[in-house]
């Protein structure tokens, strides 16, 4: 009995909450896929534990509430698909032996996403470019070629985004990469090579 309602209260609480409430999360495509996944996850395996325990969910309000959840979840995932797929997404990797940099980068004309899983050196001064060079490890190869200026680095971890300017086609082509650039110590700490689907 007790199990059930640690199972009706997860339920409950997770309806409650509503999947789609903090906006940095719907608003970020990278973020609403996993947020939307982890809910799926969840709500299958609390399901799954259930039947394995002989506890069938029989309480109406939990049953809406888990049926609440599938579809809020579900429609998220698929407004997150379609979004990412108007984009263009690389992974991020580390621009000297000295630095790291992990997660996913995805830009869509006027803003640029990191996903919770972004997690770069905390270095002073970072700034965000836009650069057309394929893999500018140093700081003559980032500004050799065209680069468009996104601004500082919100956080060296998690989700965020930035305003980024309305690319013409020809640049939206030929923009590849998202650095990310320490401007005291003239110095590289991360780069995402970025391409459509």
């Amino acid at each position: 009995m007790k199990k059930a309602l640690t199972l009706i209260g997860s339920v409950i609480i997770l309806s409650s909450c509503g999947i789609g409430n903090p906006s940095e999360v719907s608003d970020n495509p990278l973020a609403a896929e996993i947020t939307a996944d982890q809910i799926l996850d969840f709500v299958s395996n609390m399901q799954i534990k259930a039947a394995e325990r002989g506890e069938e969910i029989e309480d109406g309000k939990t049953l809406r509430a888990i049926d609440k959840a599938l579809v809020d979840a579900k429609s998220m995932q698929k407004e997150a698909h379609k979004k990412q797929d108007k984009g263009k997404k690389g992974d991020f990797y580390r621009a000297s032996e000295h630095t790291f940099a992990r997660g996913r980068a995805l830009l869509i004309q006027g803003k640029l996403y990191f996903g919770f899983g972004f997690d770069i050196s905390g270095a002073p001064g970072m700034k965000i470019y836009l650069s057309k060079h394929v893999a500018p490890h140093e700081k003559e190869e980032l500004f050799s070629e065209d680069f468009v200026e996104i601004g500082d680095l919100n956080s060296i971890y998690g989700a965020q985004s930035y305003e980024v300017p309305v690319l013409s086609e020809t640049d939206w082509t030929e923009y590849r990469t998202v650095a990310i650039y320490s401007e005291p110590l003239e110095i590289m700490i991360g780069l995402a090579q970025i391409r459509t689907k």
